[in-house]
């Protein structure tokens, strides 16, 4: 179920509660996965430019969590579980993995 919450309600949820934020955002389906388009992106405490920069990425494909929406920022997790806002612009669609074991088997084909 999506409730309907204003930006600052979104900064007390966390990962176990059900509320998110979809406040005239893509209409794209939350929770969703998404990797950053470049090796220079912000995370902010909230959900614009006017809020402090909290994280700073230089991992071009890290794999983040789209938990809520507002407008054009999308708030994500990354895969340590730290959360904040990053504008629609950085973050592609595009599906990566991230590998924290140090090993995977990866096949090219179910059969493999």
């Amino acid at each position: 179920p999506v409730t309907m919450m204003m930006p600052d309600q979104a900064f007390a949820a966390t990962d176990g509660q059900e509320a998110r934020l979809t406040v005239r955002g893509s209409g794209l389906k939350v929770p969703r996965f998404v990797t950053l388009k470049s090796d220079d992106v912000n995370m902010r405490a909230g959900p614009g430019l006017e809020y402090p920069v909290t994280w700073h990425y230089q991992r071009m494909g890290l794999p983040l969590r789209v938990e809520a929406e507002f407008e054009v920022w999308r708030k994500v997790v990354d895969h340590k579980g730290d959360t904040g806002w990053m504008h629609q612009s950085v973050v592609s669609l595009r599906r990566f993995a991230l590998v924290t074991d140090g090993s995977a088997r990866i096949y090219a084909k179910p059969s493999d």
